[in-house]
């Protein structure tokens, strides 16, 4: 018997360049690309977010008594404080996603990583249908320990949480914690620190 093959997926084709809506500020703005639609030949927009960072890093960071170090960051786009993990934006071409995980636990933290470790080889995206940035690098930090007073940017309120890995994911379970990124951080870390 002959195994039949899927169908080759339709993919809509880009028209020309992303075009802006508003000016780039805070490394974000609104832009517009038109597509063709594989199957009727016609021509569609697509609305998204766009940003001019390729990728952030986030860091799952435990102390040595496997304490989860954690923040808790307003966040303006939900006008409200959000429990998540540290992390950011590389600050040059040359930086990679672990110098940064590091550097963004030290400066919104105060602490400092023993050893980090990438979790994934690539970048996870948090949200492909309406963005077009999203790539986040995911981390583990172990034996973290606080050296100093955070650093943090001016645009930046956050208050730094030292909780016990049981309580932190009781957080999740009970819906506290609802950052998908730092779930997603937490329970790979788990599976990587503490395999079954």
């Amino acid at each position: 018997m002959t195994k039949q093959r899927a169908p080759m997926l339709e993919t809509p084709e880009p028209l020309g360049n992303l075009t802006y809506c508003l000016p780039m500020k805070s490394h974000k703005t609104i832009g517009v690309q038109r597509f063709r639609n594989p199957r009727t030949g016609k021509e569609f927009e697509f609305t998204m977010f766009v940003s001019d960072m390729d990728w952030a890093s986030i860091v799952f960071p435990l102390t040595s008594n496997n304490e989860v170090i954690a923040i808790n960051q307003f966040r303006c786009a939900k006008t409200s404080y959000i429990l998540e993990l540290p992390g950011g934006c590389p600050n040059s071409e040359t930086e990679t996603p672990e110098e940064v995980a590091a550097r963004e636990l030290l400066e919104e933290t105060g602490y400092q990583a023993g050893d980090i470790v990438r979790l994934l080889p690539n970048t996870v995206w948090t949200d492909p249908a309406s963005t077009s940035h999203g790539n986040i690098y995911l981390s583990v930090a172990t034996d973290c320990t606080y050296i100093k007073m955070p650093q943090r940017d001016p645009l930046e309120f956050i208050e730094t949480l030292v909780v016990s890995l049981e309580n932190w994911l009781e957080m999740i379970r009970d819906g506290t914690v609802r950052d998908q990124k730092s779930i997603l951080a937490t329970f790979l870390a788990i599976s990587r620190l503490f395999p079954a």
